[in-house]
């Protein structure tokens, strides 16, 4: 399976040739993994989750002249550069 901008995700999900499994993974198999509650699931692809959340900017609040940015309402222009602040730049990797 394939996950593109273009909705293919979704649309796999809804012909349910695919699904997803939350819980906790015992071990994996030869054929897939076995999950804490006994049930061994047959998987071609394997995507862990830790559950970690981020807080844009380290929960810092933008100004300019006094007065707050809601960066809801901007945009990133070549995925650095936020609209509405001058001289501002940020980067993730």
């Amino acid at each position: 399976m394939c996950v593109a901008p273009d909705g293919d995700f979704y649309r796999i999900l809804a012909s349910g040739k695919a699904s997803v499994v939350t819980e906790r993974i015992d071990r994996f198999t030869p054929g897939g993994v076995r999950l804490e509650s006994g049930r061994e699931l047959a998987a071609d692809v394997v995507v862990t989750a830790t559950g970690l959340a981020l807080q844009s900017l380290g929960g810092a609040a933008l100004t300019v002249d006094r007065k707050p940015v809601d960066l809801g309402d901007a945009w990133v222009y070549r995925g650095v550069l936020v609209s509405g602040v001058p001289n501002f730049g940020y980067c993730l990797g």
